[in-house]
């Protein structure tokens, strides 16, 4: 097992914007991938959309007959059989040093030219990132980065756990006070980068995902994309994504 290439925008607010739309376009990039022989890491997905085990594995090729993904199983049949039941599988690869992601549905071990592997049906969710906007970074403690939601009575303030040019996301522990329903349109929120920083924008709500540790503390974690910012907000989120990570690195 590695992380040669973890996953960065599968099942993030920012995915969107990077989608392969078309049928050609996804199979000419997964032959790429095929025909240079790239390594792919491939993650275990289980019902609530959460990460596990991850391995290895090569892209064998496409079955002309109904459009199959072959690709390798590993020489670990526990983690054979797990791969077997996974909900799905989320994939990450690079061409060009260009990160390439795909969606898989469950595979299913079959045999072919007498050598076991798994079939998936063709990813119908690809995503290809080429541009900057893909970088996604965490915001650190003893930064304050803000998001005021409207209400009929006084905003809901709280604070961004993450943010790329193309949304953010953010951390609720415990109940939470909006219901933050997938696809809901937000207008007239702020956003507060700092003191002297801030903007008002549209959000629209892409996902909303609970979980609860050992002790039955419920968190959630909710992105959300923005809507029709204009290039100036663009370049003020780069500046704050580019004096955290300036930060980050003069203190490594």
């Amino acid at each position: 097992m590695n992380r040669r290439n973890p996953i960065t925008l599968l099942g993030t607010p920012e995915q969107e914007s990077f989608l392969i739309g078309s049928q050609n376009q996804r199979q000419n990039l997964i032959n790429m991938i095929i025909n240079k022989e790239i390594p792919v890491t491939a993650y275990l997905v289980d019902d609530n959309k959460k990460t596990t085990l991850h391995f290895s594995t090569q892209l064998l090729g496409i079955e002309p007959e109904n459009g199959a993904l072959i690709f390798g199983v590993t020489t670990d049949k526990a983690l054979n059989k797990q791969i077997s039941e996974a909900t799905m599988l989320y994939c990450a690869s690079t061409i060009n040093d260009v990160p390439i992601e795909f969606m898989l549905d469950t595979p299913q071990q079959e045999r072919r030219a007498d050598k076991m592997c798994f079939l998936s049906p063709f990813p119908q969710l690809l995503i290809r990132m080429q541009r900057r906007e893909f970088f996604r970074i965490n915001i650190p403690q003893g930064i304050s980065a803000i998001c005021y939601f409207p209400t009929e009575a006084t905003p809901v303030k709280t604070e961004l756990a993450d943010i790329s040019i193309g949304g953010f996301s953010i951390l609720v522990h415990g109940d939470c006070l909006l219901p933050f329903k997938v696809d809901d349109i937000i207008e007239e929120c702020e956003i507060q980068l700092s003191l002297n920083d801030g903007f008002k924008t549209t959000l629209k709500v892409k996902n909303n995902i609970v979980k609860s540790n050992n002790n039955s503390e419920i968190t959630t974690l909710i992105g959300f994309t923005f809507i029709d910012i204009p290039a100036s907000i663009e370049s003020r989120i780069q500046r704050f994504i580019f004096n955290i990570e300036s930060k980050r690195l003069r203190t490594r």
